[in-house]
């Protein structure tokens, strides 16, 4: 059962406060941003967050506030990541992958991407 959480208006505020609310459910969310590639695409993506899964892979996500919308270029990256083909980065010297990825906007409840 996804839980709904009500996001508040303000870009970076917003954000914080989403994530803040994430970490009840899925642990501590690493706050940086950290570059991240997968195969198929030109270029790499930066998510608002990421969540140390307990088999030592990650889960990404991305926070939409306001009208904001995923890009063209963050919505192709995110179609091809999957468990067979997880996005890669390189977190405190490790190279890490990261296999599953949230997309939340200001009206959605948590909705998962690709697991």
């Amino acid at each position: 059962m996804m839980e709904r959480i009500k996001v508040p208006d303000g870009g970076k505020v917003a954000e914080q406060r989403r994530l803040d609310l994430l970490e009840r459910r899925y642990g501590p969310i690493e706050r940086r941003q950290v570059k991240s590639t997968v195969p198929g695409s030109t270029h790499g993506r930066f998510y608002d967050g990421l969540a140390k899964n307990p088999d030592g892979t990650y889960t990404a996500f991305e926070v939409k506030s306001g009208s904001a919308r995923l890009t063209l270029q963050q919505r192709e990256f995110d179609g091809l990541v999957s468990a067979s083909n997880p996005a890669r980065a390189v977190l405190d010297g490790k190279r890490s992958s990261l296999p599953r990825l949230f997309s939340l906007t200001k009206h959605d409840n948590v909705r998962k991407v690709c697991v």
